[in-house]
């Protein structure tokens, strides 16, 4: 199949490290990508487990056990 990409849907866009693709597509669970994905489209605000989860229809531990798995994997700094 070939896929050509709208170029239209770039006029919104936000960065996100090659590294999630490269090593943790494949592994990662579903929670854990979308989590995330809102942070880093979101990573101008301060996020609460509670805000994530009920923007994403997750449940609180998933998205603390997703913040501790991409913490793990080096992608957020414990805070300060």
């Amino acid at each position: 199949m070939n896929s050509i990409i709208n170029p239209g849907v770039f006029s919104a866009t936000f960065a996100l490290p090659s590294g999630v693709v490269d090593s943790h597509l494949k592994i990662a669970t579903a929670a854990q990508l979308k989590v995330l994905l809102y942070i880093f489209r979101n990573s101008n605000e301060e996020l609460s487990t509670e805000q994530i989860a009920s923007a994403l229809s997750l449940h609180t531990e998933e998205v603390e056990d997703a913040i501790g798995y991409w913490a793990g994997a080096g992608f957020f700094n414990a805070p300060t």
